[in-house]
């Protein structure tokens, strides 16, 4: 087969989690798959190359468009034009979309899309007006019911893309995403010592990795951690990392007793993962969840909201907690670091659920199930 894919998602500097779930879907497959060819697809005025993985072997052969996304976008919604496989100068078998976009193809090309989750149709107040509107335009209900076939991250949005949008169960199919091989435990002191001294980071701390925005609740973990102070004498300070989103400002602006860091580059990610004694994680809503399993492939315990996928996703690996509920988070936090046995419970957990998140044997899955 012929099979081009989007990877618009590709091309920010600070790579979002689609970002990252279409990278390592691309390095998977290329490792295991030798029958396909693969074409990217990418466009955007100012970047002229777009980081993708190595080919390994693979057949794959990328195109790199220049056009202003607005203008191709409008395009694509308003003319359904240019094709995208036109544009490549292939007739393409199938295309895969790692998340909903603008796009435009031939009859007969089969589309396949990947959905995370349905936050802007189930939570819209958690979206800035501009980011509503995109989703208005986008119309992600038409681009599921055209879609041939739809891979949901996880149950949970598999069951939400049935509910709200009505389609069809035999549809989608749930593959989950793999964890890097990258997130594991650093035992590099002079690696720990380096990303410590970057980041100027305490001695004993608390962390949250993920975009600063309303549906992540950092508030609530921020009320969270003045209980903990109340509560207890442990002598953790709460640091907070990530890119700064909708109403990040707004959220940040009690920050007397935080430690902001901005985001945090790949390569650091593993270290300041095992630097942390906790890893905290009380989102209102997810559809996969990345940062939780993260932090435990890197041996940090984890206190996560028991909301959406998060759930299923981190089975008995993680304390569960109620993210409505600032007292239970507190509860979970000095639970988990006052009590060594519960700790080495949760860890010795880890183990199973991982296992599930491999990317080689879940790009197995879509050539079997989706190709």
């Amino acid at each position: 087969m012929k099979i081009g894919i989007d990877i618009r998602s590709l091309q920010d500097k600070q790579k979002s989690g689609v970002g990252e779930y279409t990278f390592g879907l691309l390095a998977a497959l290329f490792k295991i798959d030798r029958q396909n060819e693969y074409y990217p697809f990418s466009n955007a005025r100012n970047i002229k190359q777009v980081d993708i993985p190595e080919s390994n072997g693979a057949k794959v052969s990328h195109k790199h468009f220049q056009y202003s996304n607005k203008y191709l976008n409008f395009k694509f919604k308003f003319f359904n034009k240019p094709k995208i496989d036109k544009l490549l100068g292939v007739d393409l078998d199938a295309f895969i979309f790692p998340n909903i976009n603008f796009y435009s193809l031939s009859q007969g090309i089969k589309k396949i899309l990947v959905v995370h989750d349905l936050s802007y149709e189930l939570y819209p107040s958690f979206y800035s007006p501009k980011s509503r509107l995109w989703h208005k335009m986008i119309n992600a209900k038409k681009f599921c019911r055209e879609a041939d076939k739809i891979v949901a991250v996880s149950e949970n949005t598999k069951n939400d893309i049935i509910n709200v949008f009505n389609i069809p169960e035999e549809k989608v199919i749930t593959i989950y995403p793999g964890i890097s091989d990258s997130m594991r435990p650093v035992t590099d002191r002079a690696k720990l010592a380096e990303v410590k001294e970057k980041y100027n980071l305490p001695s004993k701390f608390i962390l949250y990795l993920g975009t600063i925005e309303p549906r992540k609740n950092i508030r609530g973990l921020m009320q969270a951690f003045d209980i903990l102070k109340t509560k207890s004498d442990l002598p953790h300070k709460l640091v907070i990392a990530g890119a700064k989103g909708y109403k990040s400002e707004k959220i940040l602006k009690k920050d007397y007793k935080i430690q902001y860091i901005d985001y945090v580059v790949a390569e650091d990610k593993p270290a300041l993962y095992t630097l942390a004694d906790l890893f905290v994680y009380p989102s209102f809503y997810e559809g996969f969840g990345f940062p939780p399993l993260e932090a435990l492939s890197c041996g940090t315990p984890v206190v996560a909201s028991h909301a959406g996928s998060l759930g299923e996703v981190l089975g008995k690996a993680a304390l569960l907690v109620n993210p409505h509920n600032a007292s239970e988070i507190a509860d979970g936090m000095i639970n988990i670091l006052q009590d060594e046995a519960t700790k080495k419970i949760f860890i010795e957990q880890a183990h199973g659920v991982l296992e599930k998140y491999s990317w080689e044997q879940n790009a197995r899955r879509w050539l079997d199930k989706i190709m």
